[in-house]
């Protein structure tokens, strides 16, 4: 613990609310800066970069930021940790709830629970609306479907998971592909007990029920897992009274999961671990014509993992294999007048691969090197149920990438320099776009059928970093790291009706590269105060972004868009985070992030913002977890952004409360209340469809 006795108060002028957005950012990050030469260091001990977690267990494992474990106080790297405590009692019915606790991120999910696989998260205002540009793993495996690059976040549950680790900024020097705005890894708990049984129950607003059953064991060396869980509801309907009209109906969900996990410690520093999950469900979009359910989107899910792992605190490697498999399915119905049309779209997802690493490590140093290979292919169909037309695509994409990475100490344990080079080659094969038997509902995109070209691109994806640390309790952190994406198969392929629009394949498409540079400041003060700064500069060349073609279809009353490289993005942006925890029972966070993301040297977009991303957001939370009750309170307030790239489209500024409370009644019960959006602030998000309100459930847990 570092103790500062401080001559001058921390505290932020009035004045600053009239800065621009430049100064706010450079005040946050000189705040702290400015206040230590006033502050006298009475005392240290051992810290944690984390915050939350009482002095005896502040040390805690990463294993994502070098993809080996590592002490979090260690790393060169600017990583998050959220623990069980949070996972735990964090008022969430969505799993990527959580993400809102966390400073730089900006989490949409406009229908809560009902959402599907429709959701946005931006890192650090530099990956828009693109889910794809954050790499989500599982266990260090990746997550995101090579088709579109989204994760589907509904199939996860925060039960399973002993922590989740937060890479804000670049990581492809280690990643490669999809790594170019941060990373988010998932992982996963381990059973302590011989036997263990968790059972869950909760129903709340529309006839909302889940119920979750968790078995789990560790006899010896052995351990397993396996869960079951199940969830209904209704839904709500998203137009308000005035708008609606009599197709409008439910956004409805079924979901049912498996998981099954097994490991074995073959000795001390060795362990054999699989796993597979399956997960399947069925969403509405709230649109019903003559379909018995309406029109929905469904995902049929499998995932299987095989690792070997191996650490004696001098040598370590790590092998694993994976294998993705998701169904995805849609029925779209339209009525425009009196005609009316029925499409089921159908698209078979894969993604597989095997990682692979090694490495050595002294007092000095740590030196590792490694190779992914990662596949991902979809073979997409749109079957017209009232005509004859049937539309298809296709494509593979292959993933190639070897790195090394090295960590050394250059004053003792003051100063540590870490650096990384990944080497990534990316192709696009088999690719094709094709329609039979057109009639006048698919003729018009008859222009867009053929063979797409195979593709090769790569790239060079260095990092380097210096951490200081003058005290125990205190540590500067500087980062260069480049990031690199390759254009997914459906902007490469695909063309067919939006929302919006009509989008265009763009078989053209560069991939996108990102430099980015950051600035951290690390600190424990007053025993219990954590206090964490950071600043960051970005900028994106090569841009993947909706552009209007200036092009219409049917008279005017459709526009083409289409995907393009954009020449510049400009990302600067800071935060600061405060986490204090006076006991052990309590913790209580507050977070504020401010930042300016535009686009530069394009004709049509020049100086619009980036997509999805807040000016500022601010954020405040109390977690207790006592003898008498455990929950949380959470507020988070995000500034005016838009859902498109025009900037035509705004989400109107907007604060959320929420909070959950749990009691234990005996050893083995607990009774829980969660209500999401106390206020119920709503807004409309595309001029005729609410977001979802007031979410209020309550729950029964059964635990031996």
């Amino acid at each position: 613990m570092l103790i500062l006795s401080c001559k001058k108060p921390l505290f932020l002028n009035s004045k600053v609310t009239n800065m621009r957005i430049a100064d706010r950012v450079a005040g946050i990050v000189l705040l702290f800066l400015v206040q230590l030469p006033y502050c006298t260091v009475l005392y240290s001990q051992d810290t944690d970069s984390a915050g939350y977690l009482p002095a005896k267990e502040l040390d805690e494992v990463v294993v994502t930021a070098a993809r080996r474990s590592e002490s979090l106080s260690r790393i060169a790297y600017n990583t998050t940790v959220l623990g069980r405590k949070e996972l735990s009692l964090f008022p969430a019915h969505s799993f990527d709830d959580i993400f809102s606790m966390v400073a730089g991120i900006n989490q949409d999910r406009k229908n809560g629970i009902f959402s599907g696989s429709q959701n946005t998260m931006n890192m650090m205002g530099t990956t828009g609306g693109q889910q794809g540009r954050v790499l989500v793993l599982e266990d260090g495996i990746p997550l995101n479907v090579s088709d579109n690059g989204e994760v589907n976040w509904n199939r996860f549950d925060l039960a399973d998971f002993s922590q989740i680790e937060i890479i804000k900024g670049p990581a492809s020097s280690l990643y490669g592909s999809n790594a170019m705005g941060g990373i988010i890894n998932l992982v996963s708990r381990i059973p302590q007990k011989p036997f263990e049984l968790n059972t869950r129950l909760s129903y709340g607003s529309y006839n909302t029920a889940m119920a979750r059953v968790d078995l789990s064991g560790k006899p010896g060396r052995f351990y397993w897992k396996a869960g079951l869980n199940y969830n209904r509801s209704d839904g709500y309907i998203m137009p308000p009274d005035s708008l609606r009209d009599s197709t409008d109906a439910p956004t409805f969900l079924y979901e049912t999961g498996i998981r099954l996990k097994t490991g074995y410690m073959i000795s001390k520093f060795l362990k054999l671990e699989a796993s597979y999950c399956f997960y399947d469900d069925r969403h509405g979009y709230g649109l019903k014509i003559f379909d018995d359910q309406g029109g929905y989107s469904s995902h049929r899910t499998h995932f299987s993992r095989l690792g070997l792992q191996y650490d004696n605190y001098k040598w370590f490697f790590n092998l694993n294999f994976f294998y993705q498999q998701e169904n995805y399915a849609k029925l779209i119905e339209k009525l425009k007048g009196t005609a009316y049309s029925a499409l089921d779209v159908r698209s078979e997802r894969g993604d597989g691969g095997m990682l692979a690493f090694l490495g050595k490590k002294t007092d000095h140093y740590v030196i590792s090197a490694g190779a992914d290979l990662r596949t991902g292919s979809t073979t997409g169909i749109d079957d017209y149920r009232t005509s004859t037309d049937i539309v298809n695509n296709r494509g593979r994409i292959v993933q190639l990438s070897s790195y090394v990475h090295v960590e050394t100490n250059l004053t003792g344990n003051k100063l540590k320099m870490a650096g990384s080079l990944n080497y990534t080659m990316v192709s696009l094969q088999d690719a094709a776009f094709s329609i039979e038997n057109p009639t006048d509902e698919t003729s018009y995109m008859a222009n867009f059928a053929q063979a797409f070209s195979d593709t090769l691109w790569s790239a060079f994806n260095p990092s380097v970093s210096l951490k200081y640390s003058p005290f125990k309790n205190l540590s500067f952190l500087g980062i260069y790291s480049h990031g690199f994406r390759a254009p997914t198969i459906d902007d490469l392929t695909r063309s067919g009706m939006m929302s919006i629009g009509f989008k265009e394949a763009s078989p053209l498409l560069r991939p996108e590269k990102i430099n980015h540079y950051q600035l951290t400041v690390n600190a424990r003060i007053f025993h219990s105060l954590f206090i964490a700064g950071a600043a960051w500069y970005s900028s994106g060349i090569d841009y993947i972004y909706y552009i209007d073609t200036g092009e219409t279809l049917f008279n005017g009353k459709r526009k083409v868009y289409r995907k393009d490289n954009i020449n510049q993005i400009e990302a600067i942006g800071a935060d600061l985070t405060l986490k204090w925890n006076p006991y052990e029972w309590i913790q209580a966070y507050a977070n504020l992030s401010l930042n300016r993301s535009v686009i530069h040297k394009n004709e049509i977009l020049e100086g619009k913002r980036l997509s999805y991303t807040p000016g500022h957001m601010e954020g405040l939370g109390i977690i207790t977890d006592n003898k008498y009750v455990g929950g949380s309170v959470n507020w988070v307030y995000r500034g005016e952004q838009y859902m498109d790239d025009l900037n035509e489209s705004p989400i109107p500024a907007h604060g959320i409360i929420s909070l959950t409370i749990n009691k234990t009644l005996a050893t083995h019960f607990k009774v829980s209340v969660t209500l999401q959006n106390l206020s119920d602030k709503q807004y409309l998000f595309d001029g005729r469809n609410l977001t979802l309100g007031r979410f209020i459930s309550a729950g029964f847990e059964l635990m031996f």
